[in-house]
């Protein structure tokens, strides 16, 4: 009797002993490895990476339970090591109420839209700006000044460049208060802490920052799960050095978690004097009670960049040492750093609270050495001795800095209600901007210039730029019968703008204020035929304000305002599907969107970082964009889109003709192969049609094939990437221009011919 005591009770303890399980979630359609799938084991809990890889302890006589949204839960018993879990997807029935208003789901959201995950990210990023990582995916171009994707880039969808892109960083509004542009170059690394990147392709579903034309970028970041400190090292062509040290406290504290990262990516870049210097930091805080959560970020940013202005002439973009060949000419200093605090209570399981509060500031300026430049553009002639006429013929050589010390706040309140059919998400953003706008100017050649202001930096320009921005927002989606949805949503926005210039020398002094009330309507409708295929269409309206440029060149003293600028606004059309065949996924839509006062930039050759800019009263873009993926068999996988689009002046003398520097057609093809766990190889194919360089079509920036290469190995602690960009080393350009002098000049951005990076990460 005692042996069998004694044997039942050591039985009993084996059964209940703890256990350290590895393994890998798959996605079990395409093959893919998920990362944040949640595991909960017994009391133990944790995510999957970005390789979709996890590690937990538990006990025998507890369920694994693995949980994701959009895919089939599962309840798994655990017997061995190195675990390899499929999930299954299915068709949600509903928006979740944890999800945002302006994030897309799949099956439901009336939207193109595409998604990066981080095992996506970390395969494709290596020390590129964000725009290159997009650059891939349906109706997206990018491209950067230096040429291999560092320092100064730029991303454009649907022919909409970024100032008409709503771009958000855990819904803080990233694009500039005034210009609308998205300056990349600050936010060096930040991928790295990307928990996804959601781009949508049109009107999309953002409700605050600025208003979609072509479409929205999402980007929100991570805690990680897992204890860990990471130490990446990478180098590559052109001098690229990439150094990062990050740290994350896992469930250490229960629920309490810290990730803390530093960055410093460095590159001389392809074209000569086009170096780059980025250091970046992030601080994150997680804590998660079961009905609340808070998200808390701190993103820092300081980068010096080196640039010119000018391209290469087209008589030298086919020789491969002449096309790098430049000329230093000036320097880009900026930091920025951003506060955000991201809060959500469900205050019933019907009803749900969330909050965004955030700050952002920036201070820097961009320096240039210029030469033969007259006294009364710079107001030099301090003492008032000469005319104006006798002002603008003396000249002198001089070094100019262009000042900007900035800051906004926002808070942005929103609550939902949900129900089995219906769902309302409604809430506000209260925003306000302040624009400290500067001139100075010192090491003069002109003796009796420095005599009478002697070696300091002497102040020229002054102005000031004021915001106020008021968005209410209701969106609305209805479930009137079974697999069909219908999205109505409204935007409200008032902004008050001011400019206040200071009377210096010839400079006016304005003092202009407007204000502009807008508001966008929007309705979508999604139906599902069945579990495999969906359709979508959505059609609605978006009005924004003229960037402060548009409106007048406060830093000229020149500058006058310009005639009533009207607001740019649009009316947009699409329809699509989704159909998926076991392994083999297909999506496609058309859209039409009608655009009026577009206004058309052109670089403006006379004042390095300025443009000229001219009124379209009407213009089309319209196109059709598909995407097919396929897993050949469970370690081989093929995906590919193709965007044809027309992106067209409509009416007037220019009716049918091509919008300069916007690519009417883009392909993109993809192979990778997992050999072994822990191995991935991928062969990347892009192709990107022709460009016009004017409306006349005088010049032309001819279509491009490149072809990349990518290899990623894992094992325990050790991570291994490699990339080859233009595996062919083919010559091709990504911008160009073209303007009269002395004949036609044709001007190209050349883009980096082969070159190679590599990089290992180390994690304890």
């Amino acid at each position: 009797m005692q042996k069998l005591i004694l044997s039942l009770t050591l039985a009993s303890l084996l059964l209940g002993q703890s256990l350290h399980v590895t393994g890998t979630v798959y996605h079990a359609d395409t093959g893919e490895p998920l990362a944040g799938v949640n595991l909960i084991w017994g009391k133990s809990g944790t995510a999957t990476d970005e390789d979709g890889r996890f590690a937990l302890d538990g006990d025998r006589q507890d369920s694994l339970i693995v949980r994701y949204i959009g895919f089939a839960p599962q309840r798994l018993v655990v017997t061995r090591d190195n675990l390899e879990i499929r999930l299954q997807p299915v068709v949600l029935e509903a928006p979740p109420i944890t999800v945002s208003a302006s994030r897309a789901v799949a099956g439901v959201s009336p939207v193109a839209w595409s998604r990066l995950d981080a095992r996506e990210i970390a395969v494709r990023y290596t020390a590129e700006d964000v725009p290159m990582i997009l650059n891939r995916e349906p109706g997206v171009h990018a491209y950067s000044e230096s040429g291999n994707g560092t320092g100064y880039s730029y991303v454009s969808i649907r022919g909409f460049d970024q100032s008409r892109i709503s771009v958000m960083l855990d819904n803080v509004p990233l694009n500039d208060n005034e210009s609308h542009q998205v300056y990349w170059v600050d936010h060096g690394d930040i991928l790295f802490q990307a928990e996804d990147v959601q781009i949508q392709r049109g009107l999309g579903l953002n409700t605050v920052g600025v208003p979609s034309f072509g479409g929205s970028i999402n980007v929100l970041t991570k805690v990680d799960r897992r204890e860990r400190f990471q130490l990446n090292l990478g180098t590559g062509s052109y001098a690229t050095h990439k150094l990062r040290a990050a740290w994350s406290s896992g469930e250490r504290w229960g629920r309490n978690r810290l990730a803390l990262r530093f960055s410093q990516v460095e590159s001389e870049g392809y074209r000569d004097y086009h170096d780059s210097y980025q250091r970046s930091g992030f601080l994150g805080y997680d804590r998660k009670g079961d009905r609340w959560e808070h998200r808390f970020r701190v993103v820092l940013g300081k980068e010096i960049t080196h640039l010119s202005w000018d391209g290469i002439p087209a008589g030298d973009i086919q020789d491969r040492q002449a096309r790098r060949e430049g000329y230093r000419a000036y320097t880009d200093n900026f930091l920025q750093q951003i506060y955000s605090w991201n809060a959500r209570w469900s205050v019933t399981p019907h009803l749900q609270f969330r909050n965004t509060l955030y700050a952002v500031k920036g201070a820097g300026y961009y320096r240039v050495r210029k030469t033969n430049q007259d006294y009364f553009s710079y107001n030099l002639d301090i003492r008032d001795l000469y005319p104006d006429s006798v002002e603008q013929s003396l000249v002198t050589d001089l070094t100019r800095r262009k000042w900007i010390v900035n800051h906004y706040e926002g808070v942005i309140p929103t609550l939902t209600w949900q129900r089995s059919r219906i769902r309302l998400d409604g809430g506000f953003e209260w925003r306000t901007y302040r624009g400290n706008h500067y001139g100075e100017v010192t090491d003069f050649s002109a003796d009796s210039v420095t005599s009478w202001v002697g070696d300091t930096w002497y102040r020229y320009y002054h102005y000031d730029g004021n915001k106020n921005i008021i968005t209410g927002f209701l969106q609305v989606a209805l479930q009137p019968v079974d697999r069909f949805w219908l999205t109505l949503s409204g935007q409200s926005q008032f902004i008050h703008w001011e400019l206040n210039q200071e009377r210096i020398g010839h400079a006016r002094g304005y003092g202009l204020s407007t204000d502009w009330r807008f508001f966008n309507p929007r309705l979508g409708a999604s139906y599902r035929l069945n579990d495999t295929f969906r359709l979508f269409a959505n059609v609605g309206a978006v009005r924004k304000e003229p960037a402060d440029s548009q409106i007048i060149e406060a830093d000229d003293v020149f500058g006058t305002p310009h005639d009533q600028v009207a607001p740019e606004q649009i009316q947009g059309y699409e329809g699509g599907g989704e159909t998926s065949w076991g392994p083999l996924r297909f999506t496609a839509n058309v859209y039409r969107i009608d655009f009026s006062n577009e206004q058309l930039k052109k670089i403006d050759i006379n004042q390095e970082g300025e443009y000229d800019y001219t009124t379209a009263p009407a213009t089309i873009h319209q196109g059709v964009e598909a995407e097919l993926s396929w897993l050949v068999v469970p370690r081989l996988y093929l995906s590919t889109n193709m965007t044809w689009a027309r992106f067209r002046y409509s009416g007037g003398d220019l009716d049918q003709h091509r919008i300069p520097n916007q690519p009417e057609f883009l392909w993109n093809g993809e192979i990778t192969w997992r050999p072994f766990p822990g191995l991935e190889t991928t062969v990347l194919v892009h192709h990107v049609g022709d460009q016009e360089l004017d409306e006349a079509a005088l010049a032309t920036n001819p279509a491009y094939t490149r072809i990349d290469w990518n290899l990623s190995y894992h094992r325990e602690m050790i991570t291994l990437r490699c990339k080859v960009n233009n595996l062919l080393n083919t010559l091709y350009s990504t911008f160009g221009y073209d303007y009269e002098w002395d004949g036609l000049q044709v001007v190209y951005w050349p883009a980096a011919t082969r070159n190679a990076y590599a990089e290992i990460a180390v994690q304890f």
